[in-house]
């Protein structure tokens, strides 16, 4: 619909341009710059507003969950295989997450201390990983060391 007045303007402003003369301001780059950067914004704008009502209205979350579930926690088994708990009303489900689909591994009651359960930063599981992998490190070179012995 915004393209289709967009497109009736743009047709008026060009017959009324074909009677008048051409005006330097009008053809020069800067304004045609601002033309299609106004342009640009307006379009943007109707995708986000149209993101966003579509978020209000269809009662759905952005990633197709329903605005009453939400992910728990995940974790990675493999390469392209992960383990996700997702929280619907009181339950939680442990889903199996695969390339082929996703299994249904085991439905749990929602803990009552499921709020206090306080998130792991980023920083905090990186800090783990990297303690955990100079562990392995060392624990090789202290093996190499002792059969050089």
């Amino acid at each position: 619909m915004a393209a289709l007045l967009f497109t009736s303007f743009s047709s008026i402003a060009l017959a009324a341009q074909d009677n008048a003369p051409a005006s330097p301001l009008l053809t020069s780059p800067v304004s045609q710059f601002a033309q299609a950067a106004f342009g640009l914004v307006v379009v943007l704008g109707l995708i986000f507003l149209m993101a966003w009502a579509l978020k209000k209205l269809g009662g759905q979350s952005g990633f197709g969950l329903p605005a009453h579930a939400k992910v728990v926690g995940n974790l990675m088994v493999g390469p392209r295989e992960r383990v996700v708990i997702v929280e619907i009303d009181q339950s939680w489900l442990v889903l199996g997450v695969a390339q082929g689909g996703v299994n249904l591994l085991h439905t749990l009651p929602r803990p009552a201390d499921a709020d206090t359960i306080a998130p792991v930063s980023f920083a905090e599981r990186l800090r783990t990983a990297l303690t955990h992998v100079k562990g392995q490190a060392a624990h090789a070179q202290d093996q190499n060391r002792s059969s050089h012995e």
